[in-house]
């Protein structure tokens, strides 16, 4: 069931007839007041339409009647965290008791001091990642990282 296209056009001739009339009539009506000045209401509808021009002079949607662009708010810088606090360099927790120096390394005699233990490191060997470097007389020296420690025995008395 389709609409032919003879129908479509006396419709379509109808509607635009209508439109004429009203414009025309609309147009007429430009000059008279829209209601009775005496009639309750809005006290714009006495107005006659040709003497609203604000609207046609400033359109709507016209760049200049947008509100002022708010200030964009602060932008804070970032600033960067503070460095973490300075670790408390790790200490050796050895004592050197005593050494045993040779040609090819040595050894050194210490106290670990968390658990008491005398403990034997050879040149080479590790003790809670320090490592013994060398044995020099009566001293023996540790590394671990970029740090060197020196350990020398305690003098009694």
């Amino acid at each position: 069931m389709g609409i032919s296209r003879s129908w479509l056009l006396v419709h379509l001739a109808r509607v635009c007839a209508a439109c004429a009339i009203a414009h025309g009539a609309h147009a007429a009506a430009l000059d008279a007041p829209l209601a009775d000045s005496t009639a309750p209401g809005n006290p714009l509808w006495t107005i006659p339409l040709n003497r609203l021009t604000a609207t046609r002079e400033r359109p709507l949607f016209a760049p200049s009647r947008r509100p002022p662009a708010q200030a964009l708010p602060a932008v804070i810088a970032n600033v960067p965290p503070p460095p973490p606090p300075v670790a408390e360099l790790e200490q050796l927790g050895l004592r050197l008791l005593g050494t045993i120096a040779g040609r090819d390394g040595g050894i050194a005699i210490c106290l670990n001091l968390a658990t008491s233990e005398v403990v034997r490191v050879r040149t080479g060997e590790s003790f809670a990642g320090w490592n013994l470097r060398a044995v020099r007389g009566r001293e023996a020296t540790f590394e671990k990282a970029s740090r060197q420690e020196v350990l020398c025995p305690a003098l009694a008395g």
